[in-house]
């Protein structure tokens, strides 16, 4: 059975958003990403989730991963709800975490202004371990088996 992770903020601008959880499943993508305003959806960022691409958007989805030769990474094909970060050092579609059918994760950097670091480097995308820290802005959080 693929593993199910969980990314937990472990540090973060605000200290009411520490511990905060989002699982991912296998199969499924996530954006990291900051709201215009407070409690908001925009057109980059969704809270509903939990829908397929259609074909357009997987083909989007592939062309931006393949340019950072995520392969694995475009297997994940349902987006879930999105990580929405009050941090303003946070881009608003930053970066995408994907966990693959067979249960492996990534982390991609949408071209983010501030960047995305996974254990204190600096990263355009990188395979992910339990136990991993990736940082984007001023928020930390760290990958583990849900």
């Amino acid at each position: 059975m693929p593993h199910q992770f969980q990314l937990r903020i472990v540090a973060a601008p605000r200290p009411d958003d520490v511990g905060q959880v989002f699982v991912m499943a296998p199969g499924t993508w996530r954006v990291l990403g900051r709201a215009a305003t407070a409690g908001e959806a925009t057109v980059q960022l969704t809270r509903t989730g939990e829908r397929a691409l259609d074909a357009d958007r997987q083909q989007l989805v592939n062309k931006t991963v393949g340019a950072t030769q995520r392969v694995r990474a475009s297997q994940a094909n349902r987006r879930a709800p999105d990580v929405d970060l009050q941090d303003d050092g946070v881009s608003r579609t930053h970066a995408m975490v994907f966990v693959d059918p067979d249960g492996a994760a990534s982390v991609v950097d949408l071209m983010s202004t501030n960047g995305t670091m996974v254990n204190g480097r600096d990263v355009q995308d990188a395979d992910l371990q339990v136990g991993d820290a990736v940082v984007v802005g001023g928020t930390s959080l760290k990958l583990e088996t849900a």
